[in-house]
């Protein structure tokens, strides 16, 4: 991660991947509360000579602390 910033109740960063998958990204996060965040991530870049674009909306919420029988 680089040029990452907290501020208030939001986080971004940017993102550099230098392994087999060579790319470079976005992180955007807003925490609404201890119980919900969303956000989205963008990711741009190059394997096997082919172009990557992926972007990734995310809404999480807390459910429990119980999982239960969840595997």
């Amino acid at each position: 991660m680089e040029n990452a910033k907290f501020t208030g109740t939001s986080y971004s960063a940017d993102m550099v991947c230098t392994g087999e998958m060579k790319m470079r990204g976005h992180v955007q996060f807003t925490f609404e509360s201890p119980a919900h965040y969303y956000g989205t991530t963008t990711m741009n870049g190059m394997m096997d000579g082919r172009p990557i674009h992926n972007t990734t909306k995310i809404d999480a919420r807390w459910l429990t602390a119980d999982c239960g029988k969840a595997q």
